[in-house]
């Protein structure tokens, strides 16, 4: 066993690049060729062809990914239209899909398939010293296709370590230590994974004086900790997984029982991790194993990031972009090293609930002259009105005589709500029975 201290650090408020295999051309020809012919034909002056095609790009998915983006630049109107719609879907799909990884080697060290886990995926893992004792052996790493989580569980199965959020940072992240990693029940959705933590039964007998009769009630629940790439930005989910199918290895339909005070839940970035327990009408007494469970948990997610880049702090100007105005309100110096924004959001978008979201979805960097990053040192909530969100941002100088120059707001293209399905199967169930 090793101490070793590593960083992959692959976020910031720059855009980044997260190309993958899903993301490159398709190597056959005849698969070059579907391709080109269907671009082609978003253009047919048959608009049965234009939607056939249409929705044979989506089906090939990623893999065409590269044609659509210069079709999106085409002289045809139509077929740039067109293009620019099929990519924002494809966008969408992959905010929502697992991030891709390949490694395969017969022997490598549990330090370096952790790297080449952060380079391929665009996630942050930590592994060293200030973070706790690394078990740094040698490993075998078989994946083709796989997901981020996926392999992440199979590094730690096989090197004795486990991971755990990033803590004490704004910044999210996953920490990879030495410890059991345990055999929770795991189903892999997406860019999420999901693990049963516990299930309990509890049994109530009541005993009634007035006929001398006695009756053994029981209850059951299981805790799920759901965790997510850091990557996969969710700045709200229910604060309820709803419980769609229960099938035990008895014949007896088994149903879930939903809280009546499901909500929202705002996300900081920071967070990676949520924790919730549901309860099940009681699987029968019989009952060894849940063969399926399925959940849905609704999840608002944003993505695609892109810079909105300012150097006029002038307060009557309103900078817009896309679907994007921004209006400085105030910029004032209240110290030789403190500086205060008060900014207005607006997005010409649904306005959406919980409204909280339009704080959390953007981030905000200062730089001076030279290209310094001013300290962000707190973001204060000033309220929304008609979908426009006020706020304080607060910044420390990186000199006592630095000027701002820069103001760079980082905001997501894509704003997207869905039931994320996560389904889980051999579920092993507590058997004891009362005496």
């Amino acid at each position: 066993m090793r101490r070793i201290a590593i960083l992959v650090a692959c976020f910031s408020c720059v855009l980044v690049d997260r190309s993958s295999a899903q993301d490159k051309p398709a190597k056959t020809g005849p698969e070059r060729i579907r391709i080109a012919r269907l671009i082609e034909e978003l253009g047919s002056s048959s608009y049965t062809k234009r939607q056939a095609a249409s929705e044979e790009l989506r089906q090939i998915g990623l893999k065409g990914r590269q044609e659509i983006e210069a079709a999106a630049k085409s002289d045809d109107p139509d077929v740039r239209l067109r293009a620019a719609r099929l990519l924002r879907r494809l966008n969408v799909e992959r905010l929502w899909s697992g991030s891709p990884f390949t490694l395969v080697a017969d022997e490598i060290s549990a330090s370096e398939a952790t790297k080449q886990i952060g380079k391929q995926t665009g996630n942050q893992v930590l592994v060293g010293d200030q973070y706790g004792t690394f078990h740094d052996q040698k490993i075998q790493m078989n994946h083709r296709g796989s997901t981020f989580w996926q392999a992440v569980d199979d590094l730690c199965r096989q090197s004795g370590n486990r991971v755990r959020s990033r803590y004490g940072s704004s910044r999210p992240g996953l920490v990879f230590i030495s410890g059991n990693s345990g055999k929770y029940p795991t189903a892999y959705a997406g860019p999420v994974r999901a693990q049963i933590t516990a299930a309990k039964r509890v049994f109530v007998e009541e005993f009634d004086y007035e006929d001398a009769t006695s009756e053994t009630t029981h209850t059951f629940q299981f805790t799920v900790l759901l965790s997510w790439e850091n990557r996969f930005r969710i700045v709200a989910h229910q604060s309820q997984v709803a419980i769609s199918e229960a099938v035990a290895d008895t014949p007896a339909k088994i149903f879930g029982h939903q809280a009546s005070d499901s909500s929202w839940q705002v996300v900081e970035k920071s967070v990676q991790q949520f924790s919730t327990t549901m309860k099940l009408q009681p699987p029968p007494q019989a009952a060894k194993q849940l063969k399926r469970l399925k959940l849905g948990w609704d999840l608002i997610v944003v993505g695609e990031p892109t810079n909105l880049v300012i150097e006029d702090f002038a307060s009557d100007t309103i900078h817009r972009q896309e679907n994007l105005a921004l209006h400085i309100k105030e910029m004032t110096r209240v110290s030789e090293t403190r500086w205060e924004m008060i900014v207005a959001l607006s997005r010409d978008m649904l306005i959406p609930e919980p409204e909280d979201i339009l704080f959390l979805e953007n981030e905000f960097a200062l730089f001076d002259a030279d290209g310094k990053p001013f300290d962000l040192r707190g973001t204060s909530r000033l309220g929304i009105s008609d979908g426009v969100a006020k706020m304080k941002l607060t910044f420390v100088s990186p000199s006592g005589n630095a000027q701002p120059k820069q103001f760079i707001v980082t905001y997501p293209r894509i704003r997207d709500q869905r039931s994320l399905p996560i389904t889980f199967e051999n579920v092993s169930l507590p058997v004891a029975r009362p005496e």
